[in-house]
C-alpha cells in the first residue's frame, strides 16, 4: 500500500497505527482539512473528498458546540 507523509516524523507512528489497527485506509488531518499523511488511497481525488468531508464535519461540530455553549 502507498503511504505519503508531509513530515518524515509522521511516517513511523502512522505505520504502527495502520499495522496495529489493520486499517486499509488512513488519513491524518489538520483541523483545517490539510492532509498531513495518508495511507492506502489509490486516487488523489479520494483523499481530497475525504478531507473535505472531515473538514465539514469538524466545522459543523465546532459551530454546534459553540451554539450550545
Amino acid at each position: 500500500m502507498q503511504m505519503s507523509v508531509v513530515e518524515a516524523w509522521i511516517e513511523g507512528p502512522l505505520k504502527r497505527f495502520v499495522d496495529d489497527a489493520g486499517a486499509e485506509l488512513a488519513l491524518l488531518l489538520h483541523p483545517s482539512g490539510q492532509v498531513l499523511a495518508q495511507h492506502g488511497f489509490a486516487r488523489e481525488v479520494d483523499v481530497m473528498t475525504a478531507c473535505a468531508l472531515a473538514a465539514g464535519i469538524q466545522a459543523s461540530s465546532a459551530e454546534l458546540g459553540r451554539q450550545l455553549d
